[in-house]
């Protein structure tokens, strides 16, 4: 996890504007998919933030289809759905090697 930890760090604090990190954890389930509550603090704000590490095999697009569909349900008032939220490039996908030994990738 520490490898992990510390490509999720970097990817938040380059790709976002939503403070430190203070905590990352995996999110068990998720099939070929890995899930991690990352924790940040931005001023005196405390925010809890769901990342995920898509399986390398995963098409682009069926990523931003997902996002989009995310972001339309939630600005429809659909209150379960989490937004997919934007990075400073205006995108919702960040592209990055995955970690060694990501499910997937063996």
């Amino acid at each position: 996890m520490d490898q992990v930890a510390d490509i999720i760090r970097r990817l938040m604090t380059k790709n976002y504007d939503l403070g430190e990190v203070k905590r990352i954890r995996e999110v068990s389930g998720g099939y070929c998919n890995t899930s991690h509550a990352v924790w940040m603090v931005n001023g005196d704000q405390n925010n809890q933030y769901l990342l995920r590490l898509y399986n390398p095999g995963t098409a682009q697009n069926e990523i931003l289809f997902e996002n989009a569909l995310l972001n339309h349900l939630k600005s429809n008032g659909f209150t379960q759905a989490p937004a997919a939220i934007e990075c400073r490039n205006n995108e919702t996908l960040v592209q990055t090697p995955p970690p060694e030994g990501h499910r997937g990738t063996d």
